[in-house]
Parts: structure tokens; sequence; C-alpha cells
């Protein structure tokens, strides 16, 4: 891809920052927005980008960012502004007219929600709902659905002291099966999209790890990795709230999306830890793997050859919006004039933006 095409990350988080490294090293143009003039931000710089400031809640700081580009990536850390964010993002977005390429990060759960489905947290339902903004908007969008990241605390930093005192993983997720995926994995995909949009525009991709595993699985690789015994101690959940997750600072939005709990009567999803304990999350019916790289998405990527109900591959590509009432049919471009754009007209108004979190996927 030419230099000339610039490519706009909305975040300068985990997924963001490795999108930004795979963008430059194949000469992609890249700006960053950022909501501040920080250390990040310099990092940012340092690696190639051109950084601007601006908040995806203000279409005023939107719409300058997006003068001259051709590919976004949409992202946002768990915030009850999601929707918001999602919806000034898509009216900007269609005024400006000049995408070839939205790229969405949403996540696996929404691959299994209706309109009413009720077992989802609150920011599970704003990432549906936002998918169907982006839908209805009639721009060129493709949404990326990963599963859990392994690169998350839940598999890292907290059950870091643990093992070294007791040789032990301890967390609530009794025999619940999961497939995790790499942050590294998930940019890998986000930036061959962002550089060559067109064969995936209208698709969605559900992105999981190599093989589903149980937790005694994953302490079966942290023994092998470490050189020592690790087992897993499943612990009850509330008192691993109490004990471990009230302990760690959590901002409140994201408090309330990993205490979420399920209703009874609601029909199991993938929500947070109250539904991890179900077995089968991510079911694969073999982890026999084969090379295929037909989509290009991730070329030499060992591939399992098994599929599941919602498909058990690394990558899935699915029909756009699938669980939607809306039309299947891949999403098309807004037609373009040949004729001069006008300049945005967006209002312009104050607000104090400090009190948020900046923490980007």
């Amino acid at each position: 891809m030419a230099a000339s095409h610039l490519a706009l990350i909305a975040g300068a988080g985990g997924v963001g920052r490795n999108v930004l490294k795979k963008l430059r090293a194949w000469d992609v143009s890249v700006r960053v927005m950022v909501r501040r003039d920080d250390d990040r931000a310099a990092q940012m710089r340092a690696l190639g980008a051109e950084v601007v400031l601006g908040d995806l809640t203000r279409p005023e700081t939107v719409a300058p960012a997006l003068e001259g580009v051709r590919s976004m990536y949409f992202v946002m850390p768990v915030s009850p502004d999601h929707l918001l964010a999602a919806t000034v993002e898509a009216s900007v977005a269609r005024e400006y007219g000049g995408l070839d390429s939205l790229v969405d990060m949403s996540q696996m759960t929404v691959s299994q929600m209706t309109a009413t489905s009720t077992a989802e947290s609150r920011q599970q339902r704003l990432h549906w709902l936002a998918e169907q903004v982006f839908n209805w908007s009639g721009l060129p969008v493709v949404h990326i659905r990963p599963t859990s990241f392994l690169d998350n605390p839940l598999y890292t930093v907290l059950p870091a002291q643990r093992i070294r005192q007791r040789g032990t993983i301890e967390l609530p997720f009794g025999v619940g099966r999961t497939s995790p995926i790499t942050v590294d994995d998930v940019a890998r995909v986000v930036a061959t999209v962002l550089r060559d949009p067109a064969p995936h525009v209208g698709h969605v991709y559900e992105l999981t790890g190599p093989r589903t595993v149980d937790m005694t699985e994953m302490a079966e690789v942290f023994s092998r990795a470490l050189g020592q015994q690790v087992s897993y101690a499943d612990v009850p959940l509330e008192q691993w709230r109490k004990k471990v997750l009230s302990t760690i600072g959590l901002p409140s939005d994201i408090a309330a999306h990993r205490h979420h709990v399920p209703p009874a009567s609601a029909k199991p999803l993938r929500p947070g830890f109250g539904r991890r304990r179900a077995p089968n999350r991510y079911p694969r019916p073999n982890d026999r793997g084969i090379r295929r790289g037909t989509q290009g998405l991730l070329p030499g990527l060992i591939w399992p050859r098994g599929l599941a109900a919602r498909g058990a591959t690394s990558i899935k590509r699915t029909g756009a919006c699938p669980r939607s009432r809306v039309p299947t049919a891949p999403l098309h471009p807004l037609e373009r004039s040949a004729a001069p754009r006008p300049p945005l007209r967006v209002p312009h108004y104050a607000r104090d933006t400090d009190n948020e979190s900046d923490q980007r996927k």
C-alpha cells in the first residue's frame, strides 16, 4: 500500500500500538488520535505516527482528525460513552465521505446476542448497539470480534503472586473453557484490514486463539513455561471479588462489567465472570491444525481445523451483522461525488473530559 494511504488509529492502547508498528513497517502513514499529549503520545510519535488531540465523543475534534484519512480503527475503553462515541464517529464519517474502511473493535459476545437478549453486561450491550449504528450508517465497516485477550491481567498479573507463593492459579472460572488470543494476533488482523480494506468491507471477523482450554490446561502451560509445577485452584466468585478484584482499583465502569452476573432466567452467553464457570464457551470438535492463508489476514498461521456452532477457527469471516435483523449482504461505501466536498459543519461546545479513562484497547 502506498505511503499516501493515511490510516487513523483512535487510541494508544495495546492493540493500537501494535497496529501502528505493523502499518509503519509497511510504510503506511498513520495518524493517532489521543486525548492527552502525554508520555504515550510521545511514544506514538517515536514510532512514526502523526499525533493529534481529540475525543471520540466530541465531533468537533473527530472531524479534523479524519481529514485526509482513508481507513480508521475505532476502539473505546470500557466506558458508558461507547455508544455515544460510535454514533459521533458514524455521523462525522458519513458526512466526511472519504473512508474506504472503518474497522470496529467489538467483542465475541456480540455474536451470541440479539435485540432482546438479557444475559450480557451493559458494556456488551453497548458493543452490540454500536455495531447496529455502524451497520445502519452505510459506512464501509469491518467488525472485529475477539475472544478474551491472553495478555489480560486475569491470565498474567493477577495470578502471579499466588503462583510465587503457592504454585497455584486461583480464579473463579470452574470448568469453563475458553480460547484466548494475544493482542499481537488481533493487531495483525486489524493492520491487514486497514492496509488493504477492499476484500474485507462488510464482514465480521471472529477471532480466537489456536485451541480451547480450561484453566487446568492453562496451568499446565504455565508449568512448562516456568519450569515449575503450577496447578489451578477454583475459588468461589464472591470470595474472589472481595479478596482480589476489589483490591486492584478498577474504575467503576470496568468493575461493573467484570462483576456482572446475568439473571437466572437469561439465556447463557459469554458475559463477565458470572458465566465463565460454564463449560465449553467456545467448544472445538478438534484442534488439529491446517495451514490456510486464503483470507490473507494471518499468513502462515496454523489454523485449527474444527468448526463449532459459531466457528472455531482462529479467524472466522461471516456476513455483515449476522445476528441482526438488517440484511446480511455486504455493506458498501457511500457513493462519493467527484465534486469538491464542502467543509464539515459540526457543533462546537465545551466539555470536561479529564474525568474519563483514556485506556484504549
